[in-house]
């Protein structure tokens, strides 16, 4: 147990490190900050959260929790090869986050297109040309609609042709819903047509194909639910298991030969979940 004290000790020692760092990071970049005083608390300020962090501060102490949390396994384990797992558990766990925000910003995109459109068909009903249209729709969308729009509408200000902006914006953009909104215009900017009528037609097809995903997820949800169930169910078995009894996981976690049949087992079981994960979304 005497090798655990230490080890949280020194986790406690740079953590406190850490955060005397970050704290004197905040107080230059109040002293600096033009247009505010450089008021100092009377104690000392609260630990910023991770993410706020500047990048380079945040890499550090995610470099820092990761090499703590490796040291701990390892005197925990008594093996040097337990000092590299936090390292890629946290890169996976980032990447997971990173995609599940992805992924909610898409699902939120594609609702906006929605208002976008409506915005447009009232628009262009009032005798609004296209580009007042756009504008006036810049403040009905949401934040990561805007983000593809906001573009489209600087390339306008400065002189650039409607159909060659909306054909370069719908070639960038990320949303199937909104290539085609794009598309169309492009097309019927060129050619002429009806505008409203059509983007009422378009709405309703766009709404068509967000059911059909909604529904898709419904249908989908309890095999998600299971891959991740039996995904979890080995590592919650070896955390149960050292609970428990840890001298019956020393062969598997000491020796050379149990930490390959660990590799793999962890290996296999990683490729069943994204395989599982891939058959039940397509789009992931």
């Amino acid at each position: 147990m005497v090798p655990v004290f230490l080890a949280l000790a020194l986790l406690g020692a740079l953590f406190f490190r850490a955060y005397l760092h970050a704290s004197r990071r905040e107080r230059m970049a109040a002293v600096l900050r033009e247009g505010e005083p450089a008021t100092f608390p009377a104690g000392p300020p609260a630990l910023p959260p991770l993410s706020l962090l500047p990048g380079a501060m945040r890499g550090r102490a995610r470099l820092l929790v990761q090499a703590v949390l490796g040291i701990l396994l390892m005197l925990v384990t008594r093996n040097p090869l337990t000092f590299l797992l936090p390292f890629p558990a946290f890169w996976a766990a980032e990447r997971a986050a990173k995609r599940g925000k992805q992924r909610k910003a898409r699902a939120r995109r594609e609702e906006q297109v929605l208002d976008l459109m409506d915005s447009l068909t009232q628009s262009l009903r009032s005798g609004l040309s296209l580009q007042q249209s756009l504008e006036r729709g810049l403040e009905d969308i949401g934040e990561e609609l805007r983000e593809e729009i906001a573009p489209l509408l600087q390339e306008l200000r400065v002189g650039k042709g409607m159909e060659e902006s909306l054909s370069a914006t719908a070639e960038s953009s990320s949303s199937p819903s909104l290539r085609l909104v794009l598309t169309v215009l492009a097309l019927l900017h060129a050619k002429g047509g009806d505008l409203p009528r059509i983007l009422e037609h378009m709405r309703r097809r766009v709404c068509e194909g967000l059911e059909a995903r909604r529904e898709i997820n419904v249908l989908t949800s309890q095999s998600r639910a299971s891959g991740y169930l039996v995904s979890a169910l080995p590592v919650v078995f070896l955390c149960l298991q050292a609970a428990l009894n840890p001298s019956s996981l020393r062969a598997l976690l000491a020796a050379p030969l149990g930490n390959l049949v660990l590799a793999v087992a962890l290996g296999l079981n990683a490729a069943a979940f994204f395989i599982i994960r891939k058959m039940v979304n397509p789009e992931a």
